[in-house]
C-alpha cells in the first residue's frame, strides 16, 4: 500500500543531483559538438526559411553563436550546481528556443532534453553535490515527488516507446530488416545481420526491452540487471545508428533510479558535510511547508498528466500515424519507421488561364527538404510560405498544390498529399484527421 505521504515525505536528493551532474556536462559537450561540426551555422543561420513550432519565433542570425555560448555556460553551471536556479532557467529557455526554431531538426531526444530542463527548473537537485549546497549550507532534503518525477519521466519514455512498437510493421520486422541490411558490410557480424531470425530477435528484443526496462530499474532486485541491459542496448544503438548523445543520456538516467545510500557511499569529497546533523523534523518542515515547492508541485502535476496523455492522442485520429504524422511528434515513437522520399514538388495554378507553374524550393536546405517531404504538417507550413511569396509578387489568392511521393518501411510509393487540394487555404487539425493527407 502506498503511504499517504509518499510524494511529500522528505527525501534525499542525491539521485537527481548525480543525474544533474551527468546531464549538465553532457549538454556542455553537446554544445561543443554543435560548434565543432558547424551545426549552429548550418541549421540556424544559413537556412533562408525555418519551420518553427510556434509562429512568430525565428533565428537571431549570427546571434545564435551567443545563444549557444550562454547555453553551454548555463549547462556547466547546472552540472556543478552554481547559481542553480538561474542556470536551469537559462538553459531551459535557450535550449527550448532552439528546439522550437525548426521542425526539420525535431528529434525525440531533443524533446526529452527540453522536458528534463523544465524538471530541473521545477526541482531542487542542487541541495546536495553542488557548489550552492556547499556555499549556502542548504538543507539536504526535498519532497519525494521531486525524485519520483524524474523516474516517472524516463519510465514514460521507455514504456510508450514499447507500446509504439506494437504495430504490424515492427512485429513483421520492419523497418529493422532494412536498417540491418544496410549494415551488412560490417566486419564479421555483417552476414548475421541479414538473417531473418536475427532480424526478429533484434526487433522483439527492442520491444521487450522498452516495455520492461522501466520496471526493472524501479524494482531494486532487478536494478543491476537493468543497468547491464541499459548499457548493452544503448551500446548497440550507438553502434548501429547515428543518434548523438542520446545513448549516453539514457545510461546516465540510471542515476535517478539509484538508492541515495548507494550514491552516498561515493568518496566523501563528492558529498557535502554536516548532513547527518540536521534533524528529521526540520527536514519535514522544509520539505512540506515551503510554499514555493508546493506551488511547483502542482505545476509538475499538470506536466505529468500531459506527459501521460499527449503521446496517446494519435489513437483518437484515423489512419496510420507513421504515415500521416498526425500525433507522431512528442509521442516517443522512436526509430519506428523508414520513410523514403521519391519526389516533392510544389505548383501554383493561374485561376484565369489555368496555367500550372512549378515553384522553386531553393530557399530550403537539402536536409529541410527531405524532412519536409515526409511530414505533411511541414508541407502545409511551406505551402503557406510559398503563397505569401506569391502575394508579395502581386498575385491575389494564390493556389498552392503539392506532389509528394513517399514509401513507408520499404512499401509501395504513394502520394502523401491530395494533389487536388489548395494547401494555401487548408487548415491543420491537431486532434483530428486532415483530409488533405492521404490514408495508408
Amino acid at each position: 500500500m502506498i503511504r499517504r505521504d509518499f510524494l511529500t515525505e522528505p527525501a534525499d536528493p542525491a539521485p537527481i543531483a548525480l543525474f544533474r551532474i551527468f546531464f549538465g556536462f553532457l549538454m556542455g559537450i553537446e554544445v561543443l559538438r554543435y560548434w565543432a561540426y558547424g551545426r549552429i551555422e548550418r541549421y540556424y543561420i544559413e537556412p533562408e526559411f525555418l519551420f518553427p513550432f510556434v509562429e512568430g519565433i525565428g533565428s537571431v542570425g549570427e546571434g545564435m553563436y551567443l545563444v549557444f555560448v550562454l547555453m553551454g555556460v548555463s549547462a556547466v553551471f547546472l552540472a556543478i550546481g552554481f547559481h542553480y536556479r538561474a542556470a536551469s532557467i537559462v538553459f531551459f529557455i535557450l535550449y527550448t528556443y532552439t528546439f522550437l526554431l525548426d521542425k526539420a531538426q525535431y528529434n525525440n531526444h531533443y524533446y526529452l532534453i527540453c522536458l528534463l530542463g523544465f524538471l530541473f527548473v521545477m526541482t531542487d537537485s542542487h541541495r546536495t553535490l553542488s557548489v550552492d549546497a556547499w556555499r549556502r549550507n542548504l538543507a539536504c532534503r526535498v519532497p519525494a515527488w521531486q525524485v519520483h518525477v524524474f523516474r516517472l519521466q524516463f519510465c514514460i519514455v521507455f514504456l510508450y516507446a514499447g507500446i509504439a512498437k506494437l504495430n504490424p510493421d515492427w512485429l513483421a520486422g520492419e523497418p529493422v530488416r532494412s536498417w540491418l541490411a544496410a549494415k551488412s558490410h560490417y566486419f564479421a557480424i555483417g552476414p548475421l545481420l541479414v538473417k531473418e531470425w536475427f532480424v526478429y530477435l533484434y526487433a522483439y528484443a527492442g520491444l521487450v526491452f522498452d516495455l520492461c526496462i522501466g520496471f526493472m530499474l524501479l524494482w531494486p532486485p532487478t536494478r543491476s540487471i537493468g543497468l547491464v541491459l541499459l548499457i548493452g542496448f544503448n551500446f548497440l544503438n550507438k553502434w548501429f545508428y547515428n543518434i548523438g548523445i542520446f545513448p549516453y543520456l539514457t545510461v546516465a538516467a540510471f542515476a535517478v533510479f539509484m538508492d541515495a545510500s548507494t550514491i552516498r557511499s561515493i568518496p566523501h569529497r563528492w558529498s557535502e558535510s554536516g548532513i547527518g546533523r540536521r534533524t528529521a523534523s526540520l527536514f519535514r518542515v522544509l520539505a512540506r511547508r515551503r510554499s514555493g515547492s508546493r506551488a511547483r508541485g502542482y505545476v509538475v502535476l499538470v506536466f505529468v498528466l500531459l506527459q501521460l496523455l499527449v503521446p496517446l492522442r494519435h489513437f483518437l485520429i484515423p489512419g496510420n500515424v507513421s504515415w500521416t504524422d498526425e500525433g507522431h511528434n512528442f509521442s516517443w515513437r522512436m526509430k519506428l519507421r523508414d520513410k523514403s522520399v521519391r519526389e516533392i514538388r510544389f505548383f501554383t495554378k493561374d485561376p484565369h488561364s489555368g496555367r500550372i507553374r512549378e515553384l522553386s524550393t531553393e530557399d530550403l536546405t537539402r536536409r529541410q527538404k527531405m524532412k519536409m517531404a515526409a511530414r505533411p504538417h511541414m508541407i502545409l507550413q511551406y505551402a503557406r510560405h510559398l503563397a505569401e511569396r506569391l502575394r508579395q509578387e502581386g498575385i491575389d489568392s494564390p493556389a498552392i498544390y503539392a506532389r509528394a511521393l513517399v514509401s513507408l518501411n520499404s512499401g509501395e510509393t504513394r502520394p502523401l498529399i491530395d494533389q487536388s487540394v489548395n494547401l494555401a487555404e487548408a487548415e491543420y487539425k491537431l486532434f483530428g484527421h486532415n483530409d488533405w493527407i492521404t490514408l495508408y
